[in-house]
């Protein structure tokens, strides 16, 4: 870091990786830095701390933006990722996500003064804008309603109303209510494989499966997810044929359900490149 005016070094962050992108909060206390390996090191510039290390993209990161207000930090990556994520300060977790197509390259990133509306631009040539305004909801007590809401806000098809950081918060607090409710449990491992923490959406799930007799589809599709993303892709693949044979077997659903159970299965052969309609490993 340099002063302006006199051109003097006056403060160094060392990292671990070479660094393609940053991005001074408006009052300069936080520094996010983007690395070649996808990540964001958050920096507190006063202390020279680090406050998070982000992880959420697959490819180096092209450009991060702050909001007006400093509690939400925007960030893209390039091709073969071409998503952008919004993090939210209070808990550095994903609480919004666009993919574009993967064959562009997204560049820049601006929020609108009001901090409700996020712009990018890609290689197209095209800047596309996003409704970026938070979203809360007040469910009651009730923990089946609180796990309803933070259903919702990991599978609404509309990406803008989603929000895995505070359906977390929502499934934690109806599991802890209701530990022997095994929909729940589920609940709380998609939420946490949707806000990236991998490792607890496997604990989730597998307490899902044990409390709900062997578990389903909605089970097996996000543990495909989350054991590609913690590199574990034999075990990825095998939990997905698991669970494509086990939809085949489901009955008579409600085509609310079978359009979620498609969609879940898009999203796993996507993530895991699978050519849908093939097999992709031996039965776990």
């Amino acid at each position: 870091m340099f002063d302006p005016t006199t051109g003097q070094e006056i403060a160094a962050i060392s990292t671990q990786d070479l660094g393609t992108a940053s991005a001074w909060s408006r009052g300069g206390e936080r520094l996010a830095v983007g690395h070649m390996d996808g990540s964001i090191a958050v920096w507190d510039t006063k202390t020279k701390s680090l406050l998070a290390s982000l992880r959420g993209h697959r490819r180096p990161i092209s450009a991060l933006a702050w909001n007006p207000n400093g509690k939400r930090l925007a960030s893209t990556a390039g091709s073969e990722d071409a998503s952008v994520k919004l993090w939210e300060v209070e808990t550095w977790q994903v609480v919004f996500a666009w993919r574009g197509e993967a064959s562009k390259n997204l560049y820049s990133l601006a929020w609108s003064p009001d901090g409700k509306s996020l712009a990018y631009t890609s290689s197209d040539a095209v800047t596309r804008i996003r409704d970026a305004a938070p979203r809360v909801f007040h469910p009651t007590n009730s923990p089946e309603q609180k796990n309803a809401w933070a259903w919702f806000l990991v599978t609404c098809f509309d990406s803008r109303q989603r929000n895995p950081a505070q359906a977390v918060r929502l499934g934690q607090e109806a599991v802890a209510a209701a530990p022997k409710k095994g929909n729940y449990w589920n609940t709380l491992g998609v939420a946490r494989c949707r806000a990236g923490d991998w490792k607890g959406a496997v604990e989730a799930l597998e307490k899902s499966i044990q409390l709900r007799h062997g578990g389903d589809g909605f089970d097996f599709f996000f543990l495909a997810m989350a054991h590609w993303q913690l590199g574990k892709k034999d075990e990825a693949r095998q939990w997905y044929d698991k669970a494509v044979r086990s939809t085949k077997e489901l009955k008579n659903l409600p085509s609310e359900v079978e359009k979620e159970l498609h969609a879940f299965q898009a999203e796993a052969a996507a993530l895991l490149e699978i050519q849908e309609g093939k097999a992709s490993g031996k039965p776990k």
